[in-house]
């Protein structure tokens, strides 16, 4: 028992942004391209400032959760985005080469302010599937913490990295 504070966060942003090019420019810091929690809402979902997303887009989704008096707390976040033109940068494979982008979220999780979770993960928009997914995980106390982290990734075409990658 005790006091549970609820949480629905509903989100979304709008970007009208020109049809531009980066031609011209050499790629140096843009190549390997991922949607993800933590970028959906960007205006360019690029990884560096080489490249920039032409093109409007509009992206949406919802977090849910709460917080209890004993410091627990769990969340849930999950979204999508939307091209609203027909100029698209993205490789196949990045979730973003479609109009409508992979499935994105985020479960995170604290028990007691001494355990921490934070799962992440990219869903195929048209099948679910998964295509990538991270778990970080944090044991704390006030004379040691104990972290890991493990990533699952499918290749994505053009990034120069040719295989799957999971990381420990």
């Amino acid at each position: 028992s005790g006091k549970i504070d609820a949480l629905i966060e509903p989100k979304m942003a709008l970007t009208l942004i020109p049809n531009v090019s980066s031609s011209g420019i050499p790629n140096e810091d843009s190549r390997d391209v991922e949607v993800n929690i933590s970028n959906l809402f960007d205006d360019s979902r690029f990884a560096g400032i080489d490249r920039v997303e032409g093109g409007s887009h509009a992206s949406y989704g919802v977090k849910i959760g709460g917080y209890h008096e004993n410091g627990n707390s769990a969340f849930v976040t999950l979204g999508q985005s939307y091209r609203l033109t027909d100029n698209n940068p993205f490789p196949s494979g990045s979730g973003l080469e479609n109009d409508r982008s992979d499935f994105v979220g985020q479960i995170e999780t604290t028990f007691y302010n001494r355990f921490y979770t934070d799962y992440r993960f990219q869903l195929n928009e048209q099948n679910l599937e998964s295509r990538k997914h991270e778990l970080q995980a944090a044991l704390m106390d006030d004379d040691y913490e104990l972290r890991t982290n493990y990533i699952f990734a499918e290749e994505v075409v053009g990034t120069g990295i040719g295989t799957n990658r999971q990381q420990l």
